[in-house]
This record gives C-alpha cells, sequence and structure tokens, in this order.
C-alpha cells in the first residue's frame, strides 16, 4: 500500500511565494483577485485547495488581505470597488469591441483578430480603450497595418479609444520571442472575435512555452467565426497580393522603422527599443512606454519585499 508523501515545508513557501508573485503581479495594474484567478494564475501547478490553504496562511501572517472575496497584498490594500466598476464599463462595452474585432478583420490579409489588454482580463478603466492583437498573412503585415492606420485617421479622428492595433504578428511565424510573464499572461487571455480555429490552434502550439509560467491557466474556448471581406478588401488583395505587394510591404516597414526610430530612440532605453518597437517581416509592434519591462521590473521588485519578510 502506497502511503501519500506529507508535503514538505520547502513545497509550502514555494507556493505561498506564487500566490504571493500573482498578487504582486495583478497589483501593479492595481487589480485584486479572487482565489478562483489566483489559481488560474499561479505560476505552480495547484488546486483550489491549495491556494486556500496558502491563502489562508498569508492572511494570517498579514502579508496580504481580503475584501469582499478579493485578495491583494497588504501594501497596498485594494479596494475592489474600482474593479467592480471596470468589470461592469467592460462588459457592457464588450459586444462593442467585438464589432471593431470584426471591422479589423474585414480588413486586407487580415486573418485573425484578438481583444487583449485589459478587456481581455474583464475590466475596461474609465479612460481605457480597445486592444487588439492580429495574425496577418505572411508578408503582408506592414501593407496591413498601413491600411488600418489609413482608416482610423479618415474616419476615426485617428482616435486610439476603439482601434488601437499595437501588437501584429504573421501567420508564418505564431511563436512570441520574448518569454515571460508579462507575455505568458497577455497570450493566455486574449479572447478571440474572428479567425479560423486551426489558426489559433497553431498558435496555441506555437506558444505550449506560456504553461511554464500559467500552468493551471487553460487558452479560452473559441466557436469559429471568419472574418468577412467587403469587395474593395478582396479587390486590394488581388492586386497587391504579388511583388509589387512584397516591395510596397518592405517599404513601409522600412519607413515605420526610420520613423520610429527618429521619434522615439531618444525617449526609449536603447537596449530596449527593439522590443518596444519590433519591426520585422512577421512581427509589428508599438509599445512606446515599453509597458513589459515596466511591469517585469515592478514585479521583481515587488516579489523581493516578500523574499525579505521570509
Amino acid at each position: 500500500m502506497d502511503i501519500p508523501l506529507k508535503k514538505t515545508q520547502h513545497n509550502d513557501t514555494e507556493l505561498e511565494q506564487s500566490v504571493y508573485a500573482c498578487l504582486a503581479y495583478f497589483d501593479i495594474f492595481k487589480h485584486p483577485l479572487t482565489a478562483e484567478e489566483i489559481l488560474d494564475f499561479s505560476s505552480r501547478k495547484s488546486t483550489a485547495g491549495d491556494i486556500k490553504m496558502r491563502l489562508d496562511t498569508l492572511l494570517t501572517q498579514g502579508i496580504i488581505v481580503e475584501n469582499q472575496g478579493y485578495y491583494s497584498i497588504n501594501e497596498s490594500k485594494l479596494n475592489p470597488t474600482q474593479r467592480i466598476a471596470n468589470e461592469a464599463r467592460a462588459s457592457a462595452a464588450m459586444d462593442d469591441a467585438r464589432r471593431y474585432g470584426k471591422k479589423i478583420g474585414s480588413f486586407p490579409f487580415v486573418q485573425a483578430v484578438s481583444i487583449s489588454g485589459s478587456m481581455s482580463k474583464g475590466v475596461l478603466h474609465q479612460d481605457g480603450d480597445y486592444d487588439f492583437f492580429l495574425i496577418i498573412k505572411r508578408k503582408r503585415i506592414w501593407l496591413a497595418k498601413f491600411l488600418l492606420k489609413l482608416y482610423k485617421v479618415v474616419f476615426l479622428g485617428n482616435s486610439y479609444e476603439y482601434f488601437c492595433i499595437n501588437y501584429l504578428i504573421s501567420d508564418e511565424k505564431l511563436e512570441i520571442e520574448e518569454k515571460n510573464l508579462f507575455t505568458a499572461t497577455e497570450l493566455m487571455t486574449v479572447i478571440p472575435v474572428v479567425g479560423k480555429q486551426q489558426l489559433f490552434a497553431d498558435l496555441h502550439a506555437a506558444n505550449a512555452w506560456v504553461s511554464d509560467y500559467l500552468p493551471n491557466r487553460q487558452w479560452r474556448q473559441y466557436e469559429e467565426s471568419l472574418p468577412t471581406k467587403t469587395g474593395i478588401s478582396k479587390l486590394t488583395q488581388t492586386l497587391t497580393d504579388n511583388r509589387l505587394g512584397d516591395f510596397i510591404d518592405k517599404m513601409i516597414m522600412s519607413y515605420t522603422i526610420y520613423r520610429n526610430r527618429a521619434k522615439y530612440e531618444g525617449l526609449v532605453d536603447s537596449s530596449l527599443f527593439d522590443i518596444a518597437f519590433k519591426s520585422t517581416a512577421d512581427v509589428a509592434k508599438v509599445h512606446p512606454n515599453n509597458t513589459q519591462q515596466y511591469v517585469l521590473r515592478s514585479h521583481k521588485e515587488k516579489k523581493a519585499k516578500y523574499q525579505c519578510r521570509s
């Protein structure tokens, strides 16, 4: 008869650290979590029971606090009122965000569209916007981005509120190069709007590494909805799905790289510039505030405070 192994103090400590680290990560966004969400975003493979035990321990020690079923680290004592208001705002706006996502999907060479950013976490701040993660046909990322930008300028007054398209990848290179907690969290929370089921399955397979950071989290379920292309969109694809299109795409990419360097290079750490403004044949990313590096650095600092207390 097998005798269950007694859980060691070392394992208990590691799980407590992962719970604290999870709360510390979302503390950067002033976003308290429920116990179910902590399980979802914990860096350790665990169960709801494991998480509940560790939460009780951390509460007893005064390291974390609980308010209306939401947990946060003690130094912040986040009030869930704002989160609840942001959730209500996101819920009311979700259909609108999906409508804009479908509109983006109607543009030439756009293969798949997902809602990303804060909306994908179920919240929308009062001054928030709709962020979208796009998968584009190979060698047409920059042409697609240009056409979307043109539409935004002409018809939406260049508003970033409903048409924030700051991350595009190629359908031939779906693996995200920067592998860390930030990118794992962003990928695992995107909400698919349009695109082939197989394309999303390929995205998941290419980024199986995310389970190293979020072993309890599952990819969102998705009922296939294909992009509906307009007549103009189809005609544009036909006219530029050739060497001319290759040339235009490369020219737009070259100009964008030049413009970004001229506009932002002095404002962003040179060692991080290529991450914040990744511009290749397979990726188009524009994050002037370099949110990824800020979040990772802040998270490391918050975790260090807990380790000093342990």
